[in-house]
Order: structure tokens, then C-alpha cells, then sequence
């Protein structure tokens, strides 16, 4: 009988609000691969993106399984791939970067029988060309990351027990390179300023709970303005959540279109938002999601 592989990984949140670039966090929807040798190569798909996601060799879990094999001299060996995504497609929850770790960490297990995060992390964040999403992929949790001469680095930042969040997936596409252009450049100092201060008061809620420092990431300047523009419905989806009692702070995740909030474990916003969107004619699915801790994982 051939060695079956199996592994998941989570998808991620990015920005944060403020954290532009900078954060990133884990959320309990995963991808999920489970592969065995074969003669040639098959992918089947379940779940989001069924319709649209390519079901060959063009799939990025192929891909990157493919490209680690060349960077690391590896004759990449053929297999069956079953692919469960519980990520919605709509773009701002690190779907991309879960098939990318999803790749590149099925290259580790079949070449070398062992999982190296910390350079799949490396790899992962030079083909995605930011660390934000691989970071929370790779290592689960709330992850402040960046990119220095020597490469790229995570830590894994204190996130209070009570938190959770609400996740609200227009159907409807945000370009992450379209995205980027629509900010300025240079950005203006003062919004860099505002930013830096908000970002702390941002992470102090993160990690205390405190509620009023954890609104703030509903008050970014730095990206989501201009992204709203581009956007309308995650735009007024956004309004809704950040005046939805129950919600504490809203923000568009990563480029969007999906948008995120901000609610405590013992509390239900759900049906609120859920009618209040009705009522907006948006119709939308809310999912109540958890942290994911783990990142990626063998199962």
C-alpha cells in the first residue's frame, strides 16, 4: 500500500486595519490536501472553488509542490491529490497562500519525511512577495511579520482568549495588485503617523481585550479608504458591522472583498448582522469563525 500524506492549513486574515503589512491571523477554515503516490498526476476538488479553481497541474498546491522540488533538487514524484478548501473564494482570507504552504510543505513530506515551517515560511512569503498571510498560515495565531535584509520573520503576538470574529464574503472579487495601485504613493506622513499610534492601540486590545482600544482597527487610514472606493458592497458591509452593537471594530480583510469584525466568544451578533445585511438588500453569508492556534499541521 503507498504512503498516504495528509495535511491542513488554515486560512488567514491580513492588515487587520492597521496592520497593513504587518499582521496577519489565523482562522479555523482550513485547506486540506491529502495525497498518494501515482502514476500520473490527478487533483480533485471539494468544497469553495470548486467551479473555478483548476483541477490539474495549474492548481498553486501543484505548483509550489513543483518549484520546491526544482529550488531544492528534488525529482518531484507524481500523485493523487484530494483538496478540501473550506476557504471562501471571495478573495481576503489567504487562500492563495494556504495552496502555496499547502505545496511546499507536501514537497518537505514526501522528499524528506519531516516539515521544516520556518522554511516554508521563507519560501512561501518570497513567492507570495509578503509575509502576512504565510506567516499566520505557517504558525497559526496572531502574527506580526516584516522583511529585513536577511529575509523574512514572524512572531507570534498575545491574543486574548475572548475574542473571536465575524466574517462576512461578498461574492464578488478583489484583485490584491489592483488593490495596492489604488493607494497613494508616497503615502502622507501624517497617515503613517495616525497609523503608528493606532497600530499600538490596536494590539494592546488584541492582547488585553479591551474593547475600545480593539475598535480602532475600524479607524485605518492607510489602505482600507482607498480600497473601500474600488468596492462598494464590502464597503457598506464594513459600515454595517462597524455600528452593529456587538461588533467591536470592523475591517476589510487583506484587500478584501471579504470583511471581518471583532466579537466576544460569549456573545451573538450573528442574526443582528445576518438582518441588518437583508435589510441593506446585501446578501451575503456570515460566518462566526474561531482562531485557529496551530497553523499548519499533519493529520
Amino acid at each position: 500500500m503507498s504512503k498516504v500524506y495528509a495535511l491542513a492549513v488554515p486560512a488567514s486574515s491580513a492588515n487587520l486595519g492597521p496592520g497593513y503589512d504587518v499582521l496577519g491571523l489565523a482562522l479555523a477554515m482550513d485547506l486540506t490536501v491529502r495525497a498518494e503516490p501515482a502514476p500520473s498526476w490527478s487533483v480533485n476538488l471539494d468544497g469553495h472553488g470548486t467551479d473555478e479553481l483548476p483541477a490539474d497541474e495549474s492548481h498553486l498546491t501543484v505548483v509550489s509542490y513543483k518549484g520546491s522540488c526544482r529550488k531544492h533538487g528534488w525529482d518531484p514524484t507524481p500523485l493523487s491529490l484530494h483538496i478540501q478548501n473550506a476557504i471562501p473564494t471571495c478573495g481576503g482570507l489567504g487562500g492563495s497562500s494556504a495552496a502555496v504552504v499547502a505545496g511546499l510543505a507536501l514537497a518537505q513530506l514526501v522528499h524528506t519525511g519531516r516539515v521544516d515551517r520556518e522554511r516554508i515560511f521563507q519560501e512561501g512569503s518570497a513567492i507570495e512577495g509578503h509575509p502576512d498571510n504565510v506567516a499566520p498560515a505557517v504558525f497559526g495565531g496572531l502574527q506580526s511579520c516584516g522583511k529585513t535584509e536577511d529575509g523574512y520573520f514572524s512572531r507570534t503576538e498575545p491574543l486574548a482568549d475572548c475574542l473571536a470574529l465575524l466574517v462576512v464574503t461578498p461574492d464578488e472579487r478583489a484583485d490584491t495588485e489592483t488593490m495596492r495601485l489604488a493607494m497613494p504613493d508616497p503615502v502622507p506622513q501624517e497617515v503613517l503617523d495616525h497609523t503608528r499610534v493606532l497600530l499600538a492601540e490596536v494590539m494592546d486590545g488584541l492582547a488585553s481585550g479591551n474593547l475600545k482600544n480593539l475598535r480602532k482597527c475600524s479607524e485605518d487610514r492607510r489602505h482600507q479608504p482607498y480600497r473601500f472606493q474600488k468596492q462598494p458592497v464590502p464597503k457598506k458591509i464594513f459600515e454595517i458591522m462597524r455600528n452593529l452593537d456587538g461588533i467591536h471594530g470592523a475591517f476589510l480583510s487583506g484587500s478584501g472583498s471579504a470583511v471581518a469584525g471583532w466579537i466576544l466568544r460569549n456573545q451573538h451578533p450573528d442574526e443582528s448582522l445576518h438582518q441588518a445585511l437583508i435589510d441593506a438588500n446585501i446578501h451575503a453569508p456570515v460566518r462566526r469563525v474561531p482562531i485557529d492556534h496551530r497553523g499548519l499541521h499533519l493529520i
